[in-house]
């Protein structure tokens, strides 16, 4: 772990170096960057699947940079590929156009480049400055290395603006690309050799990470509250007894794990109605996770972002908050009341995750009023092409 945390002080660094010399760099007008220091395909590759399917690849060079990069997508016309942090710094410098939604390049942009962070959904849990994770002695500068962040909501402007030490003139106002992708018409189901038909409903649980991989980020006070690694159901005992349930109500379980999160232990053999989504599962078949989200008939989550997301296809959503208290003790919520901002069924037990699958089964839909009326506080700003309008508003057009 120390010899980690030093290698990052070694990065940020080096990215303030560059930093001042950035500004005398020549930047190349049809050069767009998109970056991620960890394997993460949404708003980036959103951006970039736009890009792809309007043919602006004709116009402009694109340069993805992310780990495994080229074992989920395919080479295209002036489409440059690759992972490597010296490589990724000099195309950051040399692009006129930036994107990126997670990354260990921390470089303070020219007045002459657009620098768009993307991030990675509407901040419902605290995040930079505002963490109680973050590092007491992070200068307060490091955050603030971007030209425009983009944020979904005038109610959560603040909030950004905290997190990362910014200027009114810093945020953008736009949906997030990713939320395109839950309107797709591409038939994930099949692809993943998902025979929709056998089910009657289909229900998403995405977690957000308790500790996660690098044991940094750590929400939760006890490091061995799960053996699954999941809220609630933390040992086998629990996901067989909950496979039963969903077999009687005919419901397929969806089980996608958070990126960051410590390696799964959840075991599902011999579990009809559950599956574990494996990103490299999907990404190799060229679909996205929120392609499959936007066909599914439920979301069970916790303090994960997706479910500001998932409200504006408004369908039920379960939150699971049976350490809500634990939780907001070791990281905290950017709301002061956060279940007053999570409209669904609210589950601190095993019996509530059960009335949760068996009121799916039974067409049982409450909660929608109060969804839409969430989604229009935190989604004030969600168009119908999302990309399309962040893209223009850089200048970047077909």
């Amino acid at each position: 772990m120390k010899f980690k945390k030093k290698i990052r002080k070694l990065i940020e660094i080096l990215c303030g170096v560059i930093g001042f010399v950035n500004p005398i760099i020549p930047k190349k007008q049809n050069k767009i960057f998109i970056y991620n220091s960890k394997p993460g395909y949404q708003n980036n590759y959103a951006i970039y699947n736009y890009i792809i399917e309007n043919k602006l690849n004709e116009k402009y060079k694109i340069y993805y940079s992310m780990p495994n990069i080229k074992n989920v997508i395919k080479k295209e016309k002036n489409i440059y590929l690759n992972y490597s942090l010296l490589k990724s710094m000099l195309h950051y410098i040399t692009a006129k156009y930036v994107f990126f939604d997670t990354g260990n390049i921390r470089i303070r942009p020219s007045k002459n480049q657009i620098v768009m962070n993307l991030w990675h959904g509407t901040p419902f849990k605290s995040i930079g400055f505002l963490s109680k994770n973050v590092e007491k002695d992070l200068p307060r500068n490091l955050m603030n290395t971007f030209s425009k962040i983009l944020v979904s909501s005038s109610n959560m402007k603040d909030v950004y603006i905290k997190s990362f030490n910014l200027n009114n003139d810093q945020i953008f106002f736009s949906g997030h690309p990713r939320n395109d992708l839950l309107l797709s018409n591409k038939d994930v189901f099949s692809e993943l050799n998902i025979d929709r038909t056998k089910f009657d409903k289909v229900i998403m649980w995405m977690t957000t990470y308790r500790i996660s991989k690098d044991g940094r980020l750590c929400h939760t006070s006890n490091e061995n509250w799960s053996d699954t690694n999941l809220p609630l159901i933390t040992n086998q005992d629990a996901i067989l007894k909950m496979n039963e349930i969903l077999k009687k109500n005919n419901i397929l379980l969806l089980l996608k794990m958070h990126t960051t999160s410590k390696e799964s232990k959840v075991i599902v053999e011999g579990n009809t109605n559950i599956k574990v989504l494996e990103e490299q599962e999907y990404t190799s078949k060229n679909i996205q996770l929120y392609e499959i989200l936007g066909k599914t008939d439920a979301l069970i989550t916790d303090y994960s972002s997706v479910f500001i997301d998932y409200l504006l296809l408004n369908r039920p959503i379960g939150f699971i908050v049976d350490d809500i208290e634990d939780y907001e003790a070791k990281n905290g919520f950017n709301l002061e009341k956060p279940l007053d901002y999570m409209p669904g069924k609210h589950i601190y037990e095993f019996d509530g995750l059960e009335k949760f699958f068996n009121n799916l089964s039974s067409t049982v839909s409450e909660y929608e009023e109060k969804r839409i009326k969430v989604s229009k506080y935190f989604n004030e700003y969600n168009y119908e092409n999302n990309c399309k309008f962040i893209l223009d508003s850089m200048g970047i057009k077909i």
